[in-house]
């Protein structure tokens, strides 16, 4: 069965990952992004299935590539939370910070602050990470006090 439509694509890729067989979902999207090179989601898709595989750099170049054709804030946010966390998985804290910076200048979401908290803790940012934590209070005090109690 050969499927041809974006949403066929998208369907079977998400039963992939749900299922967790994330080199069937990767091998999918490789050949969805073949098809459609120009879809956010297709870079999304391989972005999310190379991360499970562990394959960050991919992750990172295609998390990238779908944060640049994304057209609105959540779509925006999905990508950079994604690529950041490949960037935290090989050590580049500072570089997912940057990504994720940009979506937290038109959205300020919990999901966004709690990640820009985790990478200044790594980067050893105490100022940062304590704004930060200011920030996820100020939004959702019972996520802060999870938070603290994590790294407590």
């Amino acid at each position: 069965m050969e499927l041809t439509k974006k949403e066929s694509f998208m369907k079977q890729i998400a039963i992939y990952m749900h299922n967790e067989e994330f080199e069937k979902a990767y091998g999918l999207s490789k050949d969805f992004l073949a098809k459609f090179p120009k879809e956010m989601m297709s870079h999304f898709f391989l972005a999310k299935s190379a991360f499970w595989l562990g394959k960050y750099e991919e992750c990172k170049a295609e998390s990238q590539k779908a944060f640049n054709i994304a057209t609105d804030t959540n779509a925006m946010k999905m990508c950079a939370i994604l690529g950041s966390s490949a960037h935290y998985q090989l050590g580049e804290y500072g570089n997912g910070y940057k990504m994720l910076e940009t979506v937290s200048k038109t959205m300020n979401d919990g999901s966004v602050q709690q990640m820009l908290f985790i990478l200044a803790v790594a980067m050893k940012d105490r100022k940062k990470a304590i704004w930060h934590l200011d920030q996820i209070f100020a939004l959702n005090k019972e996520m802060t006090k999870e938070l603290i109690a994590e790294f407590i």
